[in-house]
């Protein structure tokens, strides 16, 4: 009996086996091939999409990063980038999609994930927008270059943390110069500051003043967030153009 219930236990998802508290229960979900994984009483089945910015499925691993820093592979979505898991993660784990294809790069959201949509980044668009964003705050065009260079450290936060991080600071300093230049904001003298609890440099509270300022002439929410409504707003522009190709800067 124990080494028929350890064969049953071992084609439980993972997700499953990690997540399942009560010995028989899992052992009946085995057996009857259930699809609820027993997070809790009201938790149904849900399903995970990755797709790329055409909206194209891409098909991936997808695992789940559990907070000790461990990672559970679930399964493999189909052909469209669906992946149909039971039940939820939980808060402070993370589920990573990882595709096939060698184009793109790796991407990864926070839990609860329950019908979101993992977008991930072709190589080549990748490419596209580092490109721009230099092109773009060498050629003092500040506004789009801090657009361009957020939106890289939102991608980049799933495969190449030093890259978001070195692309963050770079939207705050390209904005400062905005905000100076364009805008007349005064009292920047540092856009980023280095936080000792934090053991890293973040945005100062004199540009998250100047922020909250232009977002209120703006009639946006003055939170003195740099996210992608004041972005969009400082650069007059959607960021689209500066993913999918290579912009000469006469076109800026």
């Amino acid at each position: 009996m124990q080494k028929m219930k350890a064969k049953l236990m071992s084609r439980v998802n993972p997700w499953r086996a990690a997540k399942c508290q009560d010995p028989k229960i899992c052992l009946l979900a085995a057996i009857l091939g259930a699809s609820a994984v027993f997070f809790g009483p009201n938790v149904s089945a849900g399903s995970l999409t990755v797709s790329d910015d055409q909206k194209k499925g891409v098909k991936s691993e997808i695992f789940l990063l559990m907070g000790d820093g461990t990672d559970n592979r679930l399964g493999q979505t189909g052909e469209d980038g669906v992946f149909t898991f039971p039940g939820d993660c939980n808060p402070g784990e993370r589920i990573e999609g990882r595709p096939i294809s060698e184009l793109y790069y790796p991407s990864r959201t926070e839990c609860p994930v329950q019908g979101a949509v993992l977008l991930v980044t072709r190589k080549a668009y990748l490419r596209n927008l580092l490109e721009n964003a230099e092109r773009l705050a060498n050629s003092g065009e500040h506004g789009k270059a801090s657009l361009v260079y957020n939106e890289i450290a939102a991608r980049a936060k799933g495969f190449d943390p030093e890259l978001a991080d070195r692309s963050a600071m770079k939207a705050y300093e390209n904005f400062a110069s905005e905000l100076t230049s364009k805008h007349g904001a005064q009292g920047i003298d540092d856009a980023v500051m280095f936080d000792v609890e934090q053991n890293r440099y973040v945005i100062s509270s004199e540009l998250m003043a100047a922020i909250t300022a232009f977002q209120a002439r703006a009639d946006l929410a003055p939170t003195g967030v740099l996210d992608y409504g004041t972005l969009s707003a400082a650069a007059e522009t959607p960021i689209n153009p500066y993913i999918f190709e290579q912009l000469d800067p006469s076109q800026f």
